[in-house]
C-alpha cells in the first residue's frame, strides 16, 4: 500500500496518495503497534508527501509525532531521532525559501509602485 502511495506522490497526486498513506498508517498501527519502526517509516514518507504538497503545518505535526515515537523507541541520541530532526529541518528550509521569495516579490512590487527604500524597510524589516 505504501509503495502505491509513493508512486502517486511521485506523480504529484497528493490527494490520492494521502488516502493510501492513511490506510497504511492505520493498518500498521493496529497490527504492528505504534512503536514499530515500519510505522515511523510510513509516517516519515507521509510527512515528506505533505511537505512536497506544501502542507507544512500537517507535515510538522506528523514529524513531531515521529520525534515522540523515536524518542520512546531509541532515545534522543539515536540515529532514528536525528533522522526525524533532519526531516523537520527540510520542512523549515522549504518554508524559509518560500518566505525569502515572497519577500523579494513584495519588495519588487513596492519598488514598482514607487515606494522608497526607507519606506520598504519599514514595511519589511531586514531580519
Amino acid at each position: 500500500m505504501t509503495d502505491y502511495a509513493h508512486v502517486l506522490k511521485e506523480q504529484e497526486k497528493f490527494t490520492e496518495a494521502e488516502t493510501y498513506y492513511l490506510q497504511a498508517i492505520e493498518i500498521e498501527r493496529d497490527v504492528l503497534g505504534e512503536l514499530d519502526p515500519d510505522h515511523a517509516r510510513t509516517l516519515g514518507q507521509f510527512a515528506t508527501m505533505k511537505r512536497q504538497a506544501r502542507q507544512f503545518d500537517e507535515a510538522i505535526e506528523i514529524v513531531e509525532k515521529i520525534l515522540q515515537l523515536q524518542e520512546k523507541n531509541f532515545g534522543q541520541d539515536s540515529m532514528e531521532y536525528a533522522s526525524a530532526l533532519r526531516r523537520m529541518s527540510y520542512i523549515y528550509m522549504m518554508i524559509s525559501a518560500i518566505m525569502l521569495r515572497l519577500k523579494k516579490f513584495i519588495d519588487k512590487l513596492l519598488r514598482l509602485q514607487g515606494v522608497s527604500l526607507a519606506q520598504r524597510q519599514q514595511i519589511m524589516p531586514q531580519h
